[in-house]
């Protein structure tokens, strides 16, 4: 950390990481040390913070760019980013009066967007601003992100291309869900003339948030901590595998209700959330010819930004089972980034399934698509729930194994613990028409009882105050 203090751009950052980590990467018994580093990384707060920022990521990049992450590479990259995250915490400031009583003020705290209309990330956040907009105990609520994704850098990324258009993306899908253009916040980068930390203090004294809403896929932040500082900060677990390494006033989970253990950080803080989803991707008036499917055909759909990973040899054999069983089976692969991947996890399998298997990559009529499905079927992983919320407003059924963050709006015979049963239940599906109307029916009747955008965001509220509480007593 000591290395970092007299930098002053991200360039300049980057090449001391490089001379820096050149030598300690090859070193094998070299690890980060959070204890050591830690008072180093504190002082470099006080008068380079900038820098502190950059520096994990900038650490990151250069493993990857080299292509040599040492054996506890993941373990030192938490570490460091914790430790960031403490040295920065020191510089924000407890405010100075809290009344529980107050109108909520609620910055949502998300460090990095994506440049995609559709995206689920962008769609889950947006939704929960306009949910929260909606409701008479808030007084304010609002976006808070980035202008750049870290690390930043020219020898690393680059700042968006088209910062307009970026913004413009993001504020067309905050719009859909009724919230106006300045409910979106947008820090300049480190090491720029406003400085990002200095952007993020000026932030809190002018906005006064009063509670800090963090998604999980933002838990690495280097700014959460100060959050945490500053306000009452409630955490969302969007995924069951993930564990937050940070500490806030409360934490939600998704998915089925169930024991929070101690692989989870403060386990008596956690609670379970009702998530909702919003319906979008619908409205161009697609027809299966548009897109390349028969008439009659039984269209199974999977949808993911991760199916080169998640289309496993599990789904592949019960797609397979059930292709060889029924000739008017077809696979339809939302979301694929690399088919050639694909054709490499169907193996042996790929001969038989090749002209039944249709690749997509991402569309914006991604909720037209799902309503020309008959049944989503979804893989053993984490993860998915928006799409299987948008096959849920499409009048899809959707089938899944056990232990997904959906299983709380999916109704129970639709999901399975072993591929045996799973395979069985997408046969019957496929054969029997009346049964598969009544799945649509009796799954659209448990989403709209609990998982809406509107019942979601009075869930969190309670959550927000919850939290707000707790924060004031201690």
């Amino acid at each position: 950390m000591e290395n970092v203090d007299q930098c002053g751009s991200a360039d300049g950052l980057y090449a001391e990481i490089e001379n820096l980590f050149d030598g300690l990467t090859d070193f094998p018994g070299w690890v980060f040390d959070p204890e050591a580093e830690l008072p180093a990384a504190t002082e470099l707060a006080k008068v380079q913070p900038d820098a502190l920022i950059l520096a994990a990521y900038a650490w990151n990049t250069h493993l990857t760019a080299r292509n040599a992450r040492p054996r506890r590479y993941g373990a030192d990259y938490l570490a460091m980013k914790r430790v960031v995250a403490d040295a920065l915490s020191n510089c924000y400031t407890q405010s100075a009066t809290v009344r529980v009583d107050d109108p909520l003020r609620v910055a949502i705290w998300v460090p990095w967007l994506p440049n995609n209309p559709n995206n689920n990330i962008l769609r889950v956040v947006a939704g929960y601003l306009g949910g929260l907009r909606d409701l008479e105990g808030v007084e304010a609520a609002l976006v808070l992100t980035n202008e750049v994704s870290f690390p930043v850098g020219t020898s690393v990324a680059h700042a968006r291309k088209d910062p307009r258009a970026y913004r413009a993306t993001l504020e067309g899908v905050i719009a859909e869900y009724g919230a106006p253009a300045d409910a979106l916040y947008m820090a300049p980068p480190p090491l720029t003339e406003e400085g990002n930390l200095n952007w993020f203090l000026n932030f809190q004294e002018t906005f006064r948030p009063n509670a800090v809403f963090v998604p999980n896929f933002e838990m690495s932040s280097v700014h959460v901590h100060g959050c945490g500082q500053s306000a009452a900060t409630v955490y969302l677990q969007t995924s069951v595998r993930n564990r937050p390494p940070y500490d806030f006033s409360r934490y939600l989970y998704l998915g089925e209700e169930r024991k929070i253990d101690d692989s989870h950080i403060h386990p008596d803080k956690w609670h379970y959330h009702s998530f909702g989803y919003g319906n979008f991707g619908t409205g161009a008036g697609l027809s299966r010819e548009d897109v390349g499917l028969d008439e009659d055909a039984f269209v199974v759909v999977t949808a993911g930004n991760r199916l080169g990973h998640e289309i496993d040899a599990e789904i592949i054999g019960v797609m397979a089972n059930l292709m060889e069983q029924n000739n008017k089976v077809v696979w339809m692969l939302m979301g694929v980034q690399n088919e050639d991947q694909i054709r490499d996890n169907l193996g042996e399998r790929f001969a038989v399934m090749a002209d039944r298997v249709l690749c997509k990559g991402y569309v914006r009529e991604i909720g037209d698509y799902m309503s020309l499905s008959d049944v989503y079927a979804n893989p053993r992983r984490t993860g998915g729930a928006v799409s299987m919320a948008l096959a849920v407003y499409g009048h899809t059924p959707v089938l899944s194994f056990y232990g997904n963050d959906a299983c709380n709006f999916l109704i129970d015979e639709m999901m399975h613990e072993t591929a045996e049963a799973y395979g069985a239940k997408l046969a019957e599906l496929a054969t029997d028409k009346a049964y598969l109307n009544h799945v649509d029916v009796v799954q659209r009747a448990r989403f709209d009882a609990g998982h809406t955008i509107a019942a979601s965001a009075a869930d969190l509220e309670m959550h927000l105050n919850a939290a707000r509480s707790d924060w004031s007593a201690e």
